[in-house]
């Protein structure tokens, strides 16, 4: 069982109070940046009067600080630093008032005695917030260890690999904001633990390992996602056709520290997938999560693609991913258990021009995914199965696919690795209740603007769908492809995750951290317009 060094709701704790502080903080200064007081700085005297006599830089200060709060609450290691930076900052500013008040004079920054206690409120308020943040880490005085009783930090060993990292103990020499900021990233990036057969604390948030089945896993997204599965320790079935790809997906995901099994399977065919699920839970039990990734494709205009061709790509691309989800839910039912998830495409709900085959299949993905949904919640169903809609990734295909196009074939910018797809998959498999997920900028925006201008999209797509999906390499027409062999066999060898556009491709994606984190995305959001809002109100009162 994998076992992670995390106590979540005391996190959870400290973040809410950190934004409930930054939320006080950017009321005050933007209460003090609107209201005029009395303070000999601040205004003319008789103005309406706050509590607190702030200042313009002391407005501003609270302020900055708020919003930094705010922002820090999206992830732990920020929160650390946050909090330590806030109480070190207040912890400062109250020296420097005391002394001034001790010569009787307000000193450089002006700060009189409310603005002390102040101060020292804050720094008390983000001491204790840090201690929230970090009480399974820090063993601390006794009175921290009675009521946070740890036993000795475990080694922390990176899975697959002989090195590790420590969790930091009160004998280690990494000290101050570094050594937080390290063990939060240690709590954000748990690993399993040297001797799991320890006795473990209270609280601790453990993952047992699941049987994940990928089709496509030889190479692209499915490939990409083995690794992920395998790096929180897994029992990855990987479903292919080449076995070059499949062999090293098996290296890929052991070296991750998970188990691999390799099955050699075209999902056009409904019995070879059936009898790969059959051998996966002879292998390794009942299966938990199938993702369904396989695909082929013909980049060429429609009246260039042959009524075979078609076939290929649609059985393959469409009527794989049935035969998978009719498997997965047949083992699935008699539990009531498991998660589907379906990598769909932006292309799913904005056709482009030379791919009509491709994003006919993806449309279909999305009518049936949604039928087969519906009817599970009509049975109150505890199987759920989502659809992560991914934008253009840099993956093998480009270079393998049947294409008549009189150049090399390209995704459509902007492009993206395809770790940030794994990302998602992963990421729907944890949390399979929603319809769909947004990958990419890209692809919000293309349903979006499918849902506001289709026929304005029509009209672009014709002008530029032709040139955006080619680059300026010529390429012979007559080059291997994949649509009815692999090129990832024997003899091809393996092509692994990544195509040829590493140069062009984004390793990130705000907008999927958005999309997974809505919650404090909307807070953040929020705060922000208030602050705006509160701003364009005293513009227009001071006009």
């Amino acid at each position: 069982m994998r076992q992670v060094s995390r106590n979540p709701g005391h996190f959870h704790t400290g973040r809410w109070c950190l934004l409930g502080e930054g939320v006080l903080l950017i009321a005050l200064g933007v209460a003090g940046f609107v209201s005029t007081t009395t303070h000999p700085d601040a205004g003319p005297a008789g103005a309406p009067v706050l509590v607190l006599a702030l200042t313009p830089w002391h407005s501003g200060l609270l302020l900055a600080f708020g919003l930094l709060a705010v922002v820090g609450t999206l992830e732990r290691r920020a929160a650390i630093a946050v909090t330590t930076f806030g109480t070190l900052m207040f912890l400062v500013l109250v020296f420097v008032g005391a002394v001034a008040a001790v010569h009787h004079a307000p000193g450089p920054l002006g700060l009189d005695t409310p603005d002390i206690v102040l101060h020292g409120v804050l720094a008390a308020a983000n001491f204790a917030i840090l201690y929230w943040l970090i009480p399974d880490v820090l063993e601390g005085p006794d009175w921290v260890r009675k009521r946070n009783p740890l036993p000795a930090a475990h080694d922390v060993a990176s899975a697959g690999s002989g090195a590790g990292t420590r969790v930091p103990t009160t004998g280690d020499t990494t000290t101050g904001i570094a050594r937080l900021i390290a063990t939060a990233h240690e709590l954000d990036n748990p690993r399993e633990l040297s001797n799991p057969q320890e006795p473990q604390p209270k609280g601790l948030e453990m993952h047992t390992p699941q049987t994940v089945v990928i089709t496509g896993a030889s190479a692209g997204i499915g490939r990409a996602a083995a690794r992920a599965f395998a790096d929180r320790g897994d029992r990855v079935a990987l479903l292919a056709r080449g076995s070059g790809g499949l062999d090293a997906a098996v290296k890929d995901v052991e070296a991750a520290g998970g188990k691999a099994l390799a099955i050699s399977t075209d999902v056009a065919d409904y019995a070879q997938v059936d009898a790969a699920a059959a051998q996966v839970e002879e292998a390794f039990g009942h299966i938990d999560v199938w993702v369904n990734v396989a695909f082929t494709s013909v980049f060429a205009p429609f009246d260039e693609i042959s009524a075979d061709e078609y076939r290929r790509v649609t059985e393959v691309s469409y009527l794989g991913y049935v035969h998978g989800t009719m498997v997965a839910l047949s083992r699935m039912r008699p539990r009531d258990a498991g998660t589907i998830v379906q990598v769909g495409s932006a292309l799913g709900t904005r056709a482009i021009p030379l791919q009509s085959a491709y994003c006919g299949a993806k449309h279909a993905i999305n009518g049936f995914t949604e039928s087969v949904r519906t009817e599970l919640m009509h049975d109150n169903s505890n199987i759920h199965i989502t659809v992560a809609q991914m934008p253009a990734v840099n993956t093998p295909q480009f270079s393998w696919v049947l294409s008549r196009l009189p150049n090399h074939p390209q995704p459509v910018p902007p492009i993206y690795q395809p770790e940030i797809a794994a990302r998602a998959v992963l990421y729907a498999a944890e949390h399979p209740k929603r319809k769909q997920y947004w990958v990419g900028a890209s692809t919000a925006l293309t349903t979006l603007g499918q849902k506001v201008a289709p026929a304005l999209l029509d009209r672009y797509l014709a002008k530029t769908g032709y040139n955006s999906q080619q680059t300026d390499e010529r390429v012979s027409p007559n080059q291997p492809n994949n649509l009815w062999e692999p090129r990832d066999d024997a003899t091809g060898g393996d092509h692994g995750a990544h195509g040829v556009f590493d140069k062009r491709a984004i390793n990130v994606s705000p907008q999927m951290w958005m999309s997974q984190h809505v919650g404090t995305t909307t807070i953040a959001a929020a705060a922000a317009g208030s602050v705006a809002l509160t701003a364009i109100v005293s513009r227009l009162r001071h006009a």
